[in-house]
């Protein structure tokens, strides 16, 4: 019997075909490590590694033991386990820490990069069906465009329904919107969001909410000092 049937014939009594060729690689290495030491006392190759397999013993019997060491019951029972894991527990997993995530954007102001910030807004506005806070003011670099940043976090259920419906709206004194370029993004508990808009000639932004309510925002107010040297 060569070092093939030795394998195969072990291989056909372990039921468990998952476990059936880890089995056959660990055999098969320790055949060829009994085999190099007899190669080290003098013998051939091909006469080493008959002695190697004829030393392991039958192979149907070590077969059957093994069979008992990896019972075909307790591997599927284990196999089940682990796509009960992937299938439920998993996906739960993932959701909680995306979940925490979102928890944990929502206590943390939205800041912009390359901008430089000219004020710090931090109001609040309740909504039935979000909370919106609203948090700084950025000026690009150029010194061209400005940004309102804020935050919106969902109240009645953890899903992104209304998630990319604008709930905010910056107007002047005559009513008249006057921002552009909004970004929005959002987790499974609310999101974050950014206006581009020009700065009015009296640095009085008035926010509208889309339940109708009003925030009046004069910059002045909020430590912003250049409204006099815009054009």
């Amino acid at each position: 019997m060569n070092k093939h049937e030795f394998l195969e014939t072990v291989k056909k009594q372990v039921l468990y075909v998952f476990d059936r060729q880890g089995i056959v690689d660990e055999l098969s290495q320790h055949i060829e490590e009994s085999a190099l030491n007899l190669v080290e006392d003098g013998m051939s190759y091909d006469e080493a590694l008959n002695t190697a397999i004829q030393q392991m013993g039958n192979p149907i019997e070590i077969g059957k033991q093994l069979n008992k060491e990896h019972h075909p019951l307790l591997g599927y029972l284990i196999l089940a386990a682990k796509a009960y894991l992937i299938i439920n527990i998993i996906p739960v997993i993932i959701f909680v820490f995306v979940t925490f995530n979102g928890v944990v954007e929502q206590m943390h102001p939205n800041s912009m990069q390359n901008a430089e910030l000219v004020a710090q807004i931090h109001e609040e506005v309740q909504m039935p069906t979000h909370r919106v806070i609203v948090d700084n003011v950025y000026r690009s670099q150029e010194g061209d465009n400005y940004y309102l940043t804020y935050r919106m976090r969902w109240k009645h259920d953890y899903t992104r329904y209304n998630s990319l419906t604008q709930l905010v709206y910056i107007l002047d004194k005559d009513g008249n919107e006057i921002d552009y370029g909004r970004g929005r993004h959002s987790t499974f508990v609310g999101g974050t969001g950014s206006s581009m808009f020009d700065m009015p000639e009296d640095g009085v932004l008035y926010l509208q909410f889309r339940d109708g309510q009003m925030l009046v925002i004069d910059m002045k107010e909020y430590g912003y000092e250049e409204i006099e040297n815009l054009d």
